[in-house]
């Protein structure tokens, strides 16, 4: 092995290995679930010592610089340990079976939120594990360990778990800004929940699934169980945060930066919003079969957008209109550089801005110079038909796996409409549901779920070329990965 790959896989896994001790502070509110201990501290020591052993390997490297490549391949095993490490208690207690504590964790750490568990008889331990791994996944391994025990420069690392936002003096300053950032924010939500009338478990598991985008609740009837307006305030305002770059936060809370409310994606939010809440409403105001308050459908649409996949209602009775018109949100998703996943909102201003410049380089007929740009993250990005070209095949790569997704679950004897929107909270991390996703599905189509939740929390190229240089003479090829176009 690399000895830099395994310095920092190492330390990746080691990091894991300790997440594992996380939920034992459940313990301190619910002490009789102490007979759970070892189904944590089992896999938290396979980890650790793991870890320490692939760390050994790298003979005290200093030398920590490595290219995408390899980079990719340390976050593919790092993401694959962290599944089956986070699976094993819920196996080795007897929550779930092998399949479904895999798919729980895939969903946890992708911060997706699809279950499989019965939340109401399940021991409280557990569920603060899938808040702690959806609220890590939200995040990412690389910028937490980064924060405080990677010491490096190196942005491929960081760019090959799904981030491209640069801010502070040093990557390692990024990383500490982006924790710090999300523990302020962390720590409000729990206050405010606690105010609202949540125990303070049910406080901290929403704040962290809220503000992660990540979708797990405490209760089967998710936010709906308080029906709570305040509680839904609090609930909304920490998931748009969650859909909003760190970037952002970072020039409004640290540099007091006020122009940043220029940006682009912040635009495209303000706009998605009102006008699909207002589609939305009419067709519960004039459709049939569908009744919906007002305060619903503007939760149901942010949490859709904002790919937390926290709800106040159920879906089912929803007509095929509206279903479509939030599959539509859960595609297009939060910001570059947030917790949010989805195609992402630079990608979708992008691809609109591409099909603009082409039709008026078409209208013109090279009479004369044709530029589009627009500003993201207090930055001016310019349309190059560089950047347009790898939007457009990362779109292209995008869509065709949403096609591929949805044909199989219609091959499996589901409608169109609940297909697409099943699969588009798979594939953007969502966890938003029809009633598809549950134990009693066919073991294949959460197999299918499984790799979707992986390839969309990573965004297809990391695993791509992780899986290629395993499998073939990839790491021979001259492949370059341009980040010009997303450095803050």
């Amino acid at each position: 092995m690399n000895k830099k790959v395994a310095n920092y896989l190492g330390k990746l896994i080691i990091s894991v290995g300790l997440y594992l001790l996380l939920p034992l502070f459940s313990l301190l509110f619910y002490p009789t679930e102490i007979n759970h201990l070892l189904h944590f501290i089992v896999p938290a020591v396979l980890g650790v010592i793991g870890g320490s052993i692939i760390l050994k390997l790298s003979d005290g490297v200093t030398d920590l610089d490595i290219d995408f490549k390899e980079a990719s391949l340390v976050v593919f095993i790092v993401w694959g340990v962290a599944v089956g490490l986070g699976s094993i208690p819920f196996i080795s207690s007897g929550q779930l079976n092998l399949i479904d504590a895999i798919f729980e964790s895939m969903s946890g750490w992708s911060t997706t939120g699809l279950s499989m568990m019965d939340v109401e008889q399940t021991p409280k331990i557990f569920l603060l594990w899938r808040s702690v791994m959806q609220y890590i996944g939200g995040l990412g391994f690389v910028v937490l360990v980064m924060s405080s025990l990677l010491k490096t420069h190196d942005f491929d690392l960081y760019q090959a778990e799904g981030r491209d936002d640069r801010f502070g003096s040093k990557l390692m300053d990024t990383a500490k800004i982006i924790v710090k950032i999300y523990l302020f924010y962390t720590i409000i939500g729990i206050v405010m929940y606690f105010l609202a009338g949540m125990n303070l478990f049910d406080a901290i598991n929403h704040a962290m699934s809220a503000l992660s985008t990540g979708g797990f609740s405490t209760k089967a009837a998710s936010m709906g169980y308080w029906n709570s307006s305040i509680i839904n305030l609090i609930t909304m305002g920490l998931m748009l945060l969650g859909t909003v770059s760190f970037a952002i936060h970072y020039r409004l809370l640290i540099k007091r930066e006020l122009q940043v409310i220029n940006d682009a994606e912040l635009k495209l939010g303000v706009v998605l919003i009102p006008s699909f809440t207002i589609l939305i409403t009419g067709l519960a105001l004039f459709g049939t079969q569908f009744s919906a308050g007002m305060e619903d459908i503007v939760f149901s649409v942010i949490s859709a957008l904002s790919s937390a996949g926290l709800g106040t209602v159920s879906f089912g009775a929803w007509p095929a209109a509206s279903l479509l018109l939030l599959t539509i949100l859960m595609i297009i998703g939060g910001g570059v550089g947030a917790t949010a996943g989805g195609l992402k909102q630079e990608r979708v201003i992008a691809l609109w801005k591409s099909m603009i410049w082409g039709i008026k380089k078409e209208l013109y007929n090279g009479d004369q110079e044709i530029t589009s740009h627009f500003f993201l993250r207090g930055k001016r990005v310019e349309l190059s038909p560089e950047y347009a070209q790898r939007i457009l095949s990362y779109v292209a790569l995008y869509i065709f796996t949403f096609l591929l997704g949805v044909f199989v679950f219609v091959a499996s004897g589901y409608s169109v409409i609940d297909s697409m929107f099943e699969y588009a909270s798979t594939l953007s991390t969502i966890g938003l549901s029809v009633g598809i996703t549950s134990p009693e599905m066919p073991t294949f189509l959460k197999l299918v779920q499984i790799i979707t939740m992986w390839f969309g929390r990573l965004e297809f190229i990391a695993i791509i070329i992780a899986i290629l240089k395993l499998t073939t003479h990839f790491y021979e090829l001259d492949v370059e990965v341009d980040d010009s176009n997303y450095s803050v």
